[in-house]
């Protein structure tokens, strides 16, 4: 019979600003009920943000929400988006993105 493949999730993550300027970053969460919750990083050049991973609890069972989009917008309001899936083979925690010199997104991984 078929493999199931694993969830390709990621749960929390790093935000690494390499940009010359702050940024703010927008990490959108999904809750499993397909609800959608927003968090706002400000990174400051050379540092990172972390996106924390986020739960619900409905009645007894705790379930994660999962990471579905990041964007990032410097003061001039140039921006740059990733939106899931992302390059991951199963569920992860802690995934590093890397804001670029020329503001792009890119998936560094673990």
């Amino acid at each position: 019979h078929e493999m199931v493949a694993a969830p390709r999730h990621v749960y929390s993550a790093w935000i690494l600003n390499n940009y010359n300027t702050l940024v703010t970053a927008t990490v959108q969460y999904k809750f499993p009920n397909g609800s959608l919750e927003d968090t706002h990083l400000s990174i400051a050049p050379g540092a990172r943000g972390r996106a924390e991973e986020k739960h619900v609890t409905e009645g007894l069972a705790t379930f994660a929400a999962t990471i579905n989009q990041i964007s990032v917008v410097e003061a001039g309001g140039k921006q740059s988006m990733k939106k899931a899936p992302f390059n991951v083979h199963g569920p992860v925690r802690d995934y590093v993105f890397t804001v670029g010199k020329d503001l792009s997104l890119s998936e560094e991984g673990r």
